[in-house]
């Protein structure tokens, strides 16, 4: 009988980065565990979702985050986003790069959903930051909550460059990071306001999974806070 060797250092080695590199979800922030699946209809759509356009190459997040409260009737504009969110070189800590600079690279690059947070709750809204699978997103838009979502623009294909922050903390980049909003689902689409050019896009289920997974599925769950 063949005897089985055991696995190099070198592939052990590439396991477990690969492992923790396709995991990277900031601290305080989870997937969420499986739950039952659920009743959710075939087809939402919630009409009558503003058209929103960035006002900076580099503000499609506080642009789409403004979208979404701009249609609940209390708008936080981008400017409020610009003075309010601080700078980081780690997109989950802060607005990294400069903001008018030229879209599609990972120096000057924009940011993800932690930092929008306590600008929505001060301007009163409650945010939800969620890396989870079609199910929540679908759940969110069947309640009539769009939701921010991080993707690459036209859903490129992309891939993530790694970084260490002044804290060791690890993080990724991906070229051509974007946000849009998601309004809309069916069976075999998912409907986008896209803020870099205002217009209205859909994506086949498979290609915005791709383009999504390269964030782990990062989304904004945005809601009126309680009166």
């Amino acid at each position: 009988m063949g005897l089985i060797s055991r696995p190099s250092r070198r592939w052990v080695r590439r396991l477990l980065l690969f492992c923790v590199f396709s995991l990277i979800i900031p601290a305080g922030v989870s997937r969420p565990a499986a739950a039952s699946p659920v009743s959710l209809p075939s087809k939402a759509i919630i009409a009558h979702f503003p058209s929103v356009r960035e006002v900076y190459n580099l503000s499609c997040e506080y642009a789409a985050a403004s979208a979404i409260t701009q249609f609940y009737g209390r708008r936080v504009t981008q400017g409020t986003f610009v003075r309010e969110v601080p700078h980081a070189e780690n997109p989950h800590l802060g607005f990294r790069g400069a903001i008018d600079a030229k879209w599609g690279g990972i120096t000057n690059y924009g940011i993800y959903a932690e930092p929008l947070v306590p600008v929505l709750e001060r301007h009163g809204y409650e945010a939800e930051v969620f890396y989870a699978s079609p199910t929540r997103l679908k759940t969110e838009i069947a309640d009539g909550h769009p939701v921010v979502v991080w993707m690459t623009g036209a859903a490129r294909a992309g891939a993530r460059t790694y970084k260490l922050d002044s804290t060791n903390t690890l993080y990724y980049l991906v070229p051509y990071e974007h946000a849009v909003v998601v309004y809309g689902y069916d069976s075999e689409r998912v409907y986008t306001m896209d803020v870099g050019d205002g217009k209205f896009w859909s994506y086949g289920w498979p290609k915005f999974m791709r383009t999504w997974d390269l964030f782990n599925d990062m989304a904004l769950a945005i809601h009126p806070a309680p009166q």
